[in-house]
Order: C-alpha cells, then sequence, then structure tokens
C-alpha cells in the first residue's frame, strides 16, 4: 500500500480532488449531532458567542447624562448588553418599575452582567438607594461593581466611576434583561 506522504508532488498534481468519494470513509458509529448534549452545548456556545458580539457592538451611551448612578447603570449595562433600562426613576424603585416593565428579571442572585439595587439605608446607600453594574462575583458570595455617585474609600462623585464590592442579602436585588 502506496500512502499518500510517500507520493510525489508530481503525482498529487494530476489527481483531482473530484476522485475521491465521500463514500470511501468510514461511517461515524454514532450520530454525534443527534445527541441531545451536543445539542444543547451548541445552543448554549451560540448564545454565548452572540453575548460576545453584542459586547462589541454597543457603545457607552449615557441617555440621562446626570452624572447620577442610574444613569451609570443604564448606560454600562447597555455597553454590555445592547439594553437600555425603559424606565428614569430614583435606584430605589428599580426593582418594582423592572417587574412592571416585562422582560427583565429580578432575583437575590447576582448575575454577571446584571444591575444590583440596593435599597435604602442599607450598606451606606442614602434616601434614594443605589444601582450600579455587576462587573464579576467574588468567592465570598459578594460582588464587584462598577459605579458612578458611590464614594468607595473616599474615591468616587458625580461622573466618576468607583469600583467597589456590596454584599448580597437583605435590601439587595439584580435585574437584568
Amino acid at each position: 500500500m502506496v500512502k499518500v506522504a510517500a507520493l510525489s508532488c508530481a503525482l498529487l498534481s494530476t489527481i483531482s480532488l473530484t476522485e475521491f468519494s465521500a463514500s470511501a470513509l468510514p461511517a461515524p458509529s454514532v450520530d454525534i449531532l443527534s445527541q441531545e448534549s451536543n445539542q444543547k452545548n451548541t445552543t448554549e456556545v451560540r448564545t454565548k458567542l452572540e453575548g460576545l458580539i453584542n459586547l462589541a457592538s454597543c457603545s457607552l451611551d449615557h441617555r440621562y447624562n446626570n452624572g447620577e448612578c442610574t444613569d451609570w447603570a443604564d448606560a454600562r449595562y447597555y455597553q454590555l448588553t445592547c439594553q437600555h433600562t425603559t424606565w428614569m426613576s430614583d435606584a430605589s424603585s428599580w426593582t418594582s418599575n423592572a417587574r412592571s416593565a416585562g422582560g427583565w428579571t429580578v432575583s437575590s442572585q447576582p448575575r454577571v452582567p446584571s444591575i444590583i439595587v440596593i435599597q435604602p439605608g442599607y450598606q451606606g446607600c442614602g434616601a434614594t438607594g443605589h444601582v450600579g453594574v455587576v462587573e464579576r462575583t467574588n468567592s465570598d458570595g459578594s460582588v464587584y461593581t462598577s459605579n458612578w455617585n458611590f464614594e468607595f474609600s473616599g474615591k468616587g462623585g458625580l461622573y466618576t466611576t468607583s469600583y467597589g464590592n456590596f454584599d448580597t442579602g437583605s435590601g439587595v436585588s439584580f435585574i437584568w434583561h
């Protein structure tokens, strides 16, 4: 038996690729495309790829341009997901607004990306509450967020992006579309 690797370049150039037939190849013993687990994985991969494409296609879009945490949360979430919030209000009402708007999930469990909503009086938040964007979840269950108009270690304020950790639990919820 002559191996293809041993054939000379001259001989290979005279063989037409159309002379080879797929029927000469052995048939697969298992149809991997019809297996449910592979179809699920394909769907998951496609969804994640579409998400990555969206990440690259949306710019930071400040619709309110007021320097407040709500302005940042809407703009940054849009940058990550191409989905703006459909309301404009104080942070304390974002959870109820998300429930009313339809298409939004409200949860006590964080997800990346999502918008963290902290009610007034919790974790240093004032009378209007606070919203930020979950950039990652930490191994201790807390979340690392990006924010406007919230100080971490003396850094932050109007139109200033600050980063810090918030705990999950009482007075905290997460929303995403």
